[in-house]
């Protein structure tokens, strides 16, 4: 009867130490990001800017390519002179990220997605979706904490060009 305890124990500290080594196998490679973007679209000399909140989660799929899925909200509404209120209620999207080392502790990026966006212009509630193209850099404080500093362009459509600059801080797990 002692024999098949210890048998148990072993067998059960065994099973615990497997299954923590493989959770913590499973978030390698994984990463959250918090931004703040500057949303800005001008059209016939008319603009406008919308601070935006942010959210990203991306996996490595290997040194060099990354997947990445965002989401966000504006923070604030902006005016069109002559015309109404505009605000991004929410947004979200799916990227495509190419890095590369520049330095020890410094990344370049590129990135290609589509993001999905609802936006209310004088309680009109419209969808506004766009590919969109990045260029950035990341810096790494440590391996797990790093900053970044981007810009946005977005599909042009009906005589609107669309952009945003990009900062962040995030976490490698």
């Amino acid at each position: 009867m002692k024999k098949s305890l210890i048998a148990v124990a072993i067998l059960a500290a065994s099973t615990s130490a497997a299954m923590a080594e493989d959770s913590t196998n499973a978030m390698a490679g994984t990463y959250a990001e918090l931004g703040f973007s500057l949303y800005k679209a001008e059209n016939s000399g008319s603009s406008l800017e919308i601070p935006v909140l942010t959210a990203t989660f991306g996996k490595n799929l290997n040194e060099y390519f990354a997947v990445e899925g965002f989401l966000g909200t504006g923070l604030s509404k902006d005016n069109v002179p002559g015309d109404a209120k505009y605000a991004i209620n929410h947004l979200y999207g799916l990227d495509l990220k190419g890095t590369i080392k520049i330095t020890e502790d410094l990344k370049g990026f590129a990135k290609v997605g589509y993001k999905w966006s609802q936006m209310e212009a004088s309680n009109d509630k419209f969808s506004h979706d766009r590919y969109f193209g990045t260029l950035g850099l990341e810096h790494d404080f440590n391996s797990q904490v790093y900053g970044s500093v981007s810009y946005t362009t977005y599909e042009s459509k009906y005589g609107v060009d669309e952009n945003s600059l990009n900062v962040g801080v995030g976490y490698n797990f």
